[in-house]
């Protein structure tokens, strides 16, 4: 028993873990949205709208442009709006929470 907590713990905090970079969390949406899975096309095609989450105003912006066959499909929340001249980064208030 006391072997597997020591095992346990070690693989919890090895120390290489806490010095690992931190993921983008809009890293697979993005990956969903420039390079969908067969499976994800095949939804889109039955009527499957996936709701992206949190990207910036140029992320959604980007897609839309590189993606437009596939905006009837797309639904962008939370979009976080940068302030052209201060910079400073708002969330837009779109109803959903």
């Amino acid at each position: 028993m006391t072997l597997l907590l020591l095992i346990t713990l070690s693989i919890v905090y090895h120390p290489t873990w806490a010095r690992a970079q931190p993921i983008d969390q809009n890293e697979w949406q993005l990956r969903m949205a420039y390079q969908p899975s067969d499976a994800m096309l095949e939804r889109e095609s039955k009527g499957f709208v996936f709701i992206y989450d949190g990207l910036s105003d140029h992320q959604v912006e980007r897609i839309l442009d590189a993606r437009f066959e596939r905006i009837d499909h797309m639904m962008f929340t939370r979009v976080r709006l940068t302030d052209a001249s201060t910079g400073e980064v708002h969330i837009a208030e779109d109803g959903c929470d």
